[in-house]
């Protein structure tokens, strides 16, 4: 017999045939392996709140081992982010009123994160996955 390699998918999972012969001594053996696509593995997961001003506020350090940062704007107004440079209003990424989120994931950027705001003392809440 030969190696058929992969046979089907589904759901993520991947089923394969190992490399034996088909005799009863070195069976053909289905080997199951795991692909989840977009899985994420952490293993510490850090809730903050930060307090965004008029003027550019630094949210999130850089952090090499980021794996997962997730932001949302619990406040009544706009809030605007700005990836490894000084927030400015009406630039960069604009999280909505009462609820805009924003997930960084897979890759995820590493590099300071700052926000801004117009009306100043706005509430932004998160988590940082390492």
């Amino acid at each position: 017999m030969t190696n058929f390699g992969w046979i089907s998918e589904q759901r993520g999972i991947q089923y394969h045939k190992s490399t034996g012969t088909g005799t009863q001594s070195d069976p053909f053996v289905p080997e199951m392996v795991a692909t989840i696509e977009g899985h994420l593995d952490f293993d510490t997961a850090v809730n903050f709140a930060v307090t965004v001003g008029s003027t550019s506020t630094l949210v999130r350090a850089a952090e090499a081992s980021r794996k997962l940062l997730v932001l949302v704007n619990d406040s009544d107004v706009v809030l605007f982010l700005s990836l490894g440079s000084a927030a400015v209003m009406n630039q960069g990424i604009r999280l909505n009123a009462n609820g805009g989120n924003i997930v960084l994931e897979n890759p995820v950027f590493t590099g300071n994160v700052y926000a801004i705001c117009a009306a100043g003392g706005k509430n932004l809440v998160g988590c940082e996955g390492t």
